[in-house]
């Protein structure tokens, strides 16, 4: 329930494979140009981009993980860069819950 009405009325199950189709990842680069020009890059080829809590790391949300390893090794060829860590990041149920009630999709 959000603001009153319904958003999900599935299992925790029902709702956990949903959230399986978007993945997001965790990646720390290397040898990048300043944070800022590394988003910029990064939000081009990809719509989910945020930076996280160190400098040069970033969660990034796709609906293809396959294709995203894909973009993201030729990004890094392109650029020079290169992978210190690549992970992914299982969804919580704090963050379907999120995402269900956010402003965006609560329409």
């Amino acid at each position: 329930i959000n603001d009153g009405s319904i958003v999900a009325d599935e299992t925790t199950e029902t709702l956990m494979q949903k959230a399986a189709g978007s993945r997001q990842f965790f990646v720390i680069l290397g040898g990048t140009e300043s944070p800022e020009q590394t988003e910029e890059i990064l939000k081009a080829e990809f719509a989910g981009v945020q930076r996280s809590s160190s400098e040069n790391s970033w969660l990034i949300e796709t609906d293809d993980g396959k294709s995203f390893q894909q973009k993201l090794g030729k990004l890094c060829a392109d650029h020079g860069w290169h992978i210190n860590e690549l992970r992914p990041v299982e969804n919580t149920l704090e963050d379907i819950f999120r995402k269900l009630t956010s402003s965006t999709q609560a329409a």
